[in-house]
């Protein structure tokens, strides 16, 4: 069996390790039963070759076993020493730098600080909107600690944890230390790349209004702080929320756009490819390291990187690759991130049904991509429907005529977005200005369809335990009729 399919199935086994061990912990005898299991195929393998496959899968499950353990352990670990210091009367006094972007949400400024010294773990301050705080720089501390709460639909504190976040301070007293100018290049490159995104920020409000301006914002830049109630209400209810997430449609554009410049510029492709990667990596980090970014990312890179080497990429192994490598990073991503269960379920599906839908949707046109869009909009959707109703206990109704109706046209605003972007930072004002007006007409064209839509009283749906089943076996039937197709056409892993 070659190197790459056993690579694959042991990356998709580690998953399913991580899985496994956060649906229930695994105790240490089952491990080194595991383990021994493992090493008995393993031997065996040499004399049975199909043999090696079960001993990848039980190694590959057994390391995603430990290390959800281990980030398991780590996490309780610094909440019981978090948990210390909130059991004291005075106030909690520290000092710490800002580890990330700023997050502006309605009425608050949020910030991430990592306390200077042996406390391990990070602290989110929640502070006056109006403050000028940015990252890298050096505050100090004094207020109430807190644990983040525990809500009747939502663990708050879990969802956090993730984050290496174990409390909470609201509207602390802070007082500036001054920037850490002499840090690493890469956290002054990250510094300048945050200032620019604020100067982006000011060129989206200076030439677009609300709601276009949030479209755009959250679309590119991934900022939703000038979203209203209103409007996300209406993007919920039509269920195009995922069309302004960072995806690996961004990613694509991105570099559709780079390319062409860098190879008219002189450079040979190997390095050009180089180069928009490099880009590509800027871009998820202005983004604030959404999960569908980085699990873009890392697709693209794998894409990149086969054309690099004279290989053609399967998007299906790069995907299960991709979320391997980022459980590797956080384990806890699985079970307590649902935008990393959304994008992965949805890119599943997009890959995994899109040839078996687009058969059904015969009837639909091709023009514009109408058809395409349908048949990625129905198997994204009955992938991502188990966790949607397990998260939200709502459907959008509308949403397969709604995403038909942006579907072909997300392509073009992402496209004149990054032009605009890109033309308004080397041009100025002018350049933007310029830029903006087709761009307008497509903003307009979107906040119009969320907002007409929205309106229908049947919009969404509140559904409840019984429509959860019902969602994981059209889940079920979608796989199994779509493995039937990919098997007629001999279209394989």
């Amino acid at each position: 069996m070659r190197p790459a399919r056993l690579l694959f199935f042991g990356a998709a086994a580690f998953i399913g390790g991580v899985a496994l061990s956060s649906a229930t912990r695994f105790p240490s005898l089952l491990q080194l039963f595991f383990l021994g299991a493992g090493i008995f195929f393993f031997i065996a393998s040499f004399r049975v070759p199909r043999a090696a496959l079960c001993a990848i899968f039980l190694f590959g499950c057994l390391l995603g076993i430990v290390r959800h353990t281990q980030a398991i352990a780590r996490e309780d670990r610094l909440v019981e020493r978090f948990e210390n210091l909130m059991g004291r009367p005075e106030p909690f006094v520290f000092s710490g730098t800002i580890m990330r972007d700023p997050e502006e949400r309605r009425g608050s400024l949020r910030l991430v600080v990592a306390p200077k010294g042996e406390q391990q773990g990070l602290i989110l301050l929640v502070t006056d909107p109006f403050s000028n705080w940015r990252y890298g720089e050096t505050i100090s501390v004094k207020g109430n600690l807190q644990a983040p709460a525990i809500f009747e639909d939502f663990n708050y504190r879990s969802y956090l944890a993730k984050d290496g976040i174990y409390a909470v301070m609201y509207y602390p007293e802070i007082v500036g230390l001054g920037r850490e100018l002499s840090r690493s290049p890469a956290e002054a490159a990250m510094r300048l790349l945050f200032k620019q995104k604020m100067k982006w920020k000011e060129m989206v409000r200076d030439n677009f209004s609300p709601p276009q301006s949030s479209i755009l914002a959250a679309t590119l830049l991934a900022d939703k702080s000038d979203w209203s109630d209103d409007f996300s209400t209406a993007l919920n209810r039509t269920g195009l929320t995922h069309i302004t997430a960072i995806s690996g449609q961004h990613i694509t554009i991105f570099s559709a756009l780079l390319l062409p410049v860098f190879l008219m510029l002189g450079l040979w492709k190997k390095h050009a490819i180089l180069l928009v990667l490099a880009f590509v990596i800027l871009f998820i980090v202005v983004t604030g390291f959404e999960a569908s970014a980085i699990r873009a990312g890392i697709m693209g890179t794998l894409g990149m990187t086969g054309t690099l080497a004279g290989r053609r990429s399967d998007s299906i192994r790069a995907l299960v690759f991709a979320g391997a490598l980022m459980l590797a990073l956080n384990p806890l991503l699985l079970s307590r991130d649902a935008g990393f269960q959304l994008s992965f379920l949805a890119v599943l599906g997009i890959l995994w049904c899109h040839p078996y839908f687009k058969s059904m949707f015969k009837w639909l046109p091709e023009m514009f991509g109408i058809r395409d869009a349908g048949a990625m909009t129905i198997a994204a959707q009955i992938f991502t429907l188990p966790i949607i109703i397990a998260n939200f206990g709502s459907v959008s109704l509308v949403s397969p005529i709604t995403n038909i109706l942006i579907g072909p046209i997300a392509p073009l605003l992402i496209g004149a977005g990054l032009v605009f972007l890109i033309a308004g930072s080397i041009a100025g004002s002018a350049g933007a200005f310029l830029f903006s007006l087709p761009l307008a007409f497509l903003l307009f064209y979107f906040s119009f369809v969320a907002e007409a839509f929205s309106r229908f009283p049947f919009a969404a749906l509140a559904v409840g335990g019984f429509a959860l089943w019902i969602s994981v076996a059209l889940f079920a039937a979608a796989g199994i009729f779509a493995w039937r197709i990919r098997k007629e056409r001999m279209i394989y892993w």
